[in-house]
């Protein structure tokens, strides 16, 4: 491995290598666009999403060119869930996590450590994995319409409440790239900036000084906040090419629905940033 340029990283590579064929982007919903003073008839529209998939085919490749919004009416403004977090009842962990995900999609364990971890999913560091998995607990990709929090949710007997909960709070603080200091480094809705957690370890991706962290950061009932899906990086990407990666997955997560704010895309990709942070540090090391 060979130090990279941090400032044109990462142009100098192909941009996602490790980027799936997520069940969600394709084909897009033609009903949203209508809903939203669409013009197209379906043939129309559907031709202009082939030539945005085309685009972006070509930009995971590794083309400089911007993806065609206009004829499917995307916009490029970047709009935010002022909701906030739900709090947590109880604190959980990423081993909690794993079990509830393995539980409903044995297969999680062979699918997520090459979309969360990158170049790292080959050292199989248990704690690595571990991170992966959990991270997929609210991950559409794997089951269709249905996540595997929904499958625990709906489990009988009814599993604790106050996990219950726990799960579905956790599942609302967004991913974030934060550096040593827990300050976020991408844009966020001022309700979801929260104080440094109290709770919960971050999983080293190596021995070392800390720089940041990428995970979720959740409050807690009894006050405070607990860290869980969280990686310490022994270095820190460049925030540029990170942030105009994720407002591309940003433009495809609209195709389906118009009024996705940033908040949703981080909690619906937050695969994508994950592999971006700790593909950065490997590349880095």
């Amino acid at each position: 491995m060979t130090g990279i340029d941090p400032e044109s990283w990462p142009t100098q590579r192909p941009p996602d290598p490790f980027l799936g064929d997520e069940w969600l982007f394709d084909p897009s919903s033609y009903a949203n666009y209508m809903q939203f003073g669409g013009v197209l008839t379906r043939g129309a529209y559907e031709e202009a999403d082939r030539i945005f998939h085309q685009a972006w085919q070509r930009i995971r490749r590794g083309s400089q060119e911007e993806l065609p919004v206009q004829a499917l009416r995307l916009s490029q403004r970047l709009t935010h869930d002022t909701r906030g977090p739900l709090s947590a009842p109880v604190f959980i962990d990423n081993a909690f996590l794993c079990d509830l995900v393995e539980d409903f999609v044995p297969d999680a364990t062979l699918i997520a450590a090459d979309r969360f971890l990158g170049p790292w999913a080959d050292l199989w560091s248990r704690d690595l994995q571990q991170v992966a998995v959990a991270s997929t607990t609210w991950w559409y990709w794997l089951t269709g319409p249905a996540r595997p929090l929904d499958r625990f949710l709906k489990t009988r007997p009814r599993p604790d409440l106050r996990l219950r909960r726990a799960a579905k709070a956790a599942g609302t603080a967004p991913p974030m790239l934060y550096d040593a200091r827990w300050r976020p480094l991408l844009p966020l809705h001022d309700r979801f900036r929260l104080p440094a957690p109290t709770r919960g370890t971050p999983v080293p991706l190596q021995d070392g000084p800390v720089a940041g962290y990428v995970g979720r950061v959740v409050p807690l009932e009894e006050g405070g906040c607990m860290s869980i899906c969280t990686i310490a990086l022994p270095a820190l990407p460049p925030v540029a090419p990170i942030q105009a990666r994720l407002e591309q997955e940003l433009l495809r997560l609209r195709r389906h629905e118009r009024r996705a704010n940033w908040e949703t895309l981080l909690r619906e990709r937050a695969e994508v940033l994950y592999r971006l942070c700790t593909r950065f540090c490997w590349e880095d090391s």
